[in-house]
């Protein structure tokens, strides 16, 4: 809560902007204004009898009354109903909110320090979400590592994210999130982590964007492949692509490339520069600036991959492996290549030779995963909204730790 009244500059909720926001603030206005209500009543006879009932000089105090039935019995049955009233109207909108309609897109969210990785239904993954206006949607969520837990203050819900654990939860999403008319640039809803999970908490905040059919399909086409310029349709240099990673998917939280230390080593000059190792999987590894390009390949890919494998002196194992993001099909290889390419680019000029252009290849596209199906407690809940089984590929490329 605080975090979303600090990023909107104002103590009132944001404008809602799911189905089960209105829901939310109904009930939380409604104790809001009987609380306060109650609050300033109290207060206020409180102020009053301090006043007309205070001692005064020669006086002395009567007996006061001991038990009045009628009294008790209304500030006790009064209390108790307005109480059960919003029990039962906050419980009505509790199942609602834990039982999402059958054929619900689903988006699988994978938390780990310190971002959000959205899987899409086509196996496209992105760390910023992306959203149909009204179509709802079951957000399946785990963490790689610790707690964290994801918050999307205009759709009010909130949900954790647990190692070896799945949670849900589901939202239909109303309001499109539009363009700024003085900048052009996109509108966006806030998410955050808001379970202390290490030193970059603070840093762990992503966009949703709810989008209207068009933009939505259009978006999608667009990132169906990050190798492909989406405005000429040609094949783009791998470093181009390793940048775009680089900047969408966090990696700039633990990885400078100005040469500022962070959670991790920064990339700049990192390729081909003498390094040295805290721990090692290989006895006696040395990484000198001299040693040949292969060596620094296998480096390179290994601490992706298997951060673990070799910590750099002066930082802790914090990144969680990538082996499953980033290798096993030829679309996360190339990925993979494109983040190395990038921190080579960034190193010292004379040792970095750029690949050439990749030529796109049906069989490096996203590997289409079967479409996800509800789960059967929730498939006689009807819906009376199409199926859009479309998902956004921006595939995740996580932080390079330890190199």
């Amino acid at each position: 809560m605080t975090s979303s009244l600090l990023a909107q500059g104002t103590f009132w909720l944001e404008p809602p902007a799911s189905t089960s926001a209105q829901n939310h603030d109904l009930v939380f206005y409604a104790l809001l204004c009987v609380m306060g209500f109650f609050f300033f009543l109290v207060v206020t006879i409180m102020l009053a009898f301090v006043v007309l009932y205070r001692r005064r000089k020669g006086q002395q105090p009567d007996a006061g009354p001991t038990h009045n039935t009628p009294l008790e019995v209304f500030w006790t049955v009064i209390p108790l109903g307005i109480v059960i009233g919003f029990f039962v109207v906050g419980l009505r909108y509790y199942v609602d909110l834990e039982a999402p309609p059958a054929g619900a897109d689903v988006v699988d969210v994978e938390a780990s320090q310190w971002q959000f990785n959205f899987k899409y239904p086509n196996g496209a993954e992105s760390n910023e979400l992306y959203l149909l206006v009204d179509r709802p949607v079951v957000l399946k969520l785990t963490s790689k590592d610790v707690n964290h837990a994801l918050y999307i203050p205009v759709f009010r819900v909130q949900r954790n994210a647990v190692p070896g654990q799945n949670t849900e939860i589901w939202f239909k999403p109303t309001v499109v999130t539009g363009k700024d008319p003085a900048t052009g640039e996109e509108d966006f809803y806030h998410v955050f982590c808001t379970q202390y999970c290490g030193n970059g908490h603070a840093e762990m905040n992503t966009k949703a964007f709810v989008l209207n059919k068009e933009d939505y399909d259009k978006k999608l086409a667009e990132a169906a492949n990050i190798f492909v310029d989406k405005n000429t349709k040609q094949p783009l240099p791998y470093v181009e692509v390793g940048k775009k990673l680089y900047t969408t998917m966090g990696c700039a939280q633990c990885h400078s490339i100005n040469g500022a230390e962070g959670q991790g080593p920064t990339w700049k000059g990192l390729y081909k520069r003498d390094v040295e190792f805290s721990k090692s999987n290989e006895p006696g590894y040395t990484l000198k600036e001299s040693d040949d390009d292969k060596k620094w390949d296998d480096y390179l890919r290994e601490s992706i991959l298997h951060p673990e494998a070799k910590i750099v002196q002066g930082f802790q194992n914090v990144m969680p492996p990538q082996e499953s993001a980033m290798s096993g099909s030829p679309y996360k290889e190339k990925k993979l290549a494109a983040v190395i390419e990038y921190i080579k680019s960034l190193g010292d000029p004379k040792y970095y030779k750029p690949m050439k252009t990749p030529k796109p290849q049906s069989s490096e596209k996203p590997q289409a995963a079967e479409k996800p199906q509800a789960a059967d407690r929730f498939a006689d809940r009807p819906t009376d909204l199409p199926v859009d089984r479309s998902a956004t590929p921006s595939p995740a490329v996580k932080k390079e730790e330890g190199k």
